[in-house]
């Protein structure tokens, strides 16, 4: 009996100890354990949440974190992600509007917030970078 509660508690220490993570570049502390969306961009994930907009390279460990005290935005909460093909970047608030990010320059598009049409909650971009949202 006592051989069985050894290796029992070894398998619980060790699962504890080793299995936290499959991804040690990355855990999701500060976002009230809700991700939004995810996208890539070449070896880059892009992930929205309610800390604001996370950049995680794949393989080299670098994170960059977007929120309300580094960058334009005036709210945490993020929604939706999209990478375009001319690499820029479209990230709606869910509570500004959309984002615009080409080579670092943050644009807000918030002129339908004025018709109080809510949340983006879908987004789509087409074969010519068109975007297409759906908003509720």
């Amino acid at each position: 009996m006592k051989a069985k509660l050894f290796v029992l508690f070894q398998i619980i220490f060790l699962n504890c100890a080793f299995g936290q993570t499959a991804n040690p570049y990355w855990q999701n502390f500060t976002s009230g354990l809700r991700v939004a969306d995810i996208c890539f961009k070449g070896d880059t994930a892009l992930i929205t949440s309610a800390a604001g907009l996370s950049k995680i390279i794949s393989g080299a460990g670098l994170v960059e974190n977007y929120n309300s005290i580094n960058s334009p935005i005036r709210t945490n909460s993020s929604a939706r992600v999209l990478s375009a093909s001319d690499g820029s970047i479209w990230m709606s608030s869910a509570e500004e509007g959309l984002y615009h990010i080409t080579n670092g320059n943050w644009e807000l598009h918030d002129q339908w917030n004025r018709y109080n049409y809510g949340q983006i909650n879908l987004m789509a971009l087409d074969g010519s970078d068109r975007l297409f949202m759906v908003a509720y």
